[in-house]
């Protein structure tokens, strides 16, 4: 393979901010005309949709990456009842955990695919909010109602189940305070935050470890405009670094957006990328240093991050590996195995993956379902002797579905 890659493409939506909107735009009182604009039509945004149409009897229409959405209590539209389906999205499945309640005292979570087989520590987490739950796994039946009180959250397993309660406490008829136990994900939560600002949520840091929430709050959505995705934009910048010349544009950016830390890195390993405006980054072939990248704040740049130290000059090491055993698939494991298929030399050890960089010859990639998985091995045809396929195409579809078209258009083979 080992081809130059060049060209101009868009920055995909962030499915991270898409899922954020779409809540906010359910729970605000006045429904009528609501519109995400640049919203990502990925399977886990698509299912964000349908779940929500369907909790209150939405009608939407899709025009060129806007959505619009019109409560008009169709009494023919499809309802979800107390059956919440939220596809493959970890994301929703735990959010609704506790926002569920709001809508039913006893309700069903379901799903499909990778998300039947993990474990994604409901029953922990429901039992803490005072809910009970049948399974940490899906699917599961949650009976209960959050009260407004003080709580002490462990966002140990997942700061999507903090997200949930965050979105749920204002619309409560008293004050909370939530006291948050080891913040390993702390720039998910500050984005959930955002979002409640956005929508006319107040809240209140007390301390560095605890929020304040008012009660009798509403949501006031008429337009939400999610960021471009730094997690999906990072494999077009990975790609740029190891053979190209590549250009994103439209990116509507934000400080705050967590793996937007892949820059900072670059600039810590010598990659060569600049701002040609606020909206357009250019990213060029480098050289690059081996590094060593904490992974507990940012646990989904782990693959992308083993292909920028596959073209570094000395090893690189990522750390807080633990992160990463209970994503679309156990992602530590999935990766372990594409070095091995890649022939590539690592060590693992005290939650340390180090990588040793060398040439790859190719060959066929299993990705078990996992989006980021696929989207890696994909990249690595740049710097490999021979090429890389991947064992499901589809999978890539549940972050970012123009990515195999926006390959090609930077001069990927098909």
């Amino acid at each position: 393979m080992l081809n130059h890659y060049s060209g101009r493409v868009k920055a995909p939506a962030s499915k991270s901010c898409c899922l954020r909107a779409l809540i906010c735009s359910l729970l605000t009182e006045d429904k009528h005309n609501i519109t995400i604009s640049n919203i990502s039509l990925c399977d886990d945004v698509l299912s964000g949709i349908k779940l929500i149409s369907k909790i209150e009897s939405f009608s939407y229409i899709i025009e060129d990456k806007n959505i619009i959405f019109t409560n008009n209590n169709d009494q023919n539209q499809e309802k979800a009842g107390n059956n919440f389906d939220v596809g493959e999205s970890g994301f929703l499945a735990r959010v609704f955990v506790s926002l569920g309640s709001y809508f039913y005292p006893d309700f069903n979570l379901r799903g499909k695919g990778t998300l039947l087989k993990r474990d994604l520590a409901i029953e922990e987490f429901a039992k803490k909010v005072g809910l009970f739950a049948s399974s940490s796994f899906i699917p599961a039946t949650i009976q209960g109602a959050v009260k407004p009180g003080n709580f002490t959250i462990s966002e140990n397993n997942s700061s999507q189940f903090l997200s949930g309660l965050l979105f749920l406490l204002p619309l409560l008829n008293e004050d909370s305070i939530i006291h948050i136990e080891s913040i390993v994900s702390k720039p998910y939560i500050d984005l959930t935050l955002s979002y409640l600002k956005r929508s006319g949520i107040q809240f209140d840091w007390i301390s560095k470890n605890e929020l304040e929430i008012p009660g009798n709050q509403k949501y006031c959505v008429n337009n939400l405009t999610p960021e471009s995705d730094w997690s999906s934009l990072s494999y077009l910048i990975v790609l740029g670094i190891l053979a190209g010349d590549v250009v994103i544009t439209d990116i509507i950016d934000s400080p705050a957006l967590p793996d937007r830390v892949i820059l900072d890195l670059l600039n810590e390993v010598g990659g060569d990328y600049s701002f040609l405006d606020k909206k357009t980054l250019q990213v060029k072939k480098s050289q690059i240093r081996g590094f060593t990248f904490d992974l507990t704040p940012n646990p989904d740049l782990a693959p992308v991050l083993v292909a920028l130290a596959l073209s570094a000059t000395s090893p690189s090491l990522l750390k807080g590996c633990h992160r990463l055993r209970n994503k679309e698939s156990d992602r530590l494991l999935s990766i372990i195995n594409m070095l091995k298929t890649l022939n590539v030399k690592y060590t693992y050890q005290d939650d340390v993956l180090t990588i040793i960089p060398r040439k790859i010859m190719g060959g066929v990639i299993r990705t078990y379902g996992d989006h980021r998985i696929a989207m890696t091995a994909l990249i690595l045809n740049s710097i490999s002797e021979n090429k890389i396929t991947i064992d499901n195409y589809e999978c890539i579809n549940k972050s970012y579905p123009e990515f195999l078209d926006d390959l090609k258009k930077l001069g990927a083979e098909k």
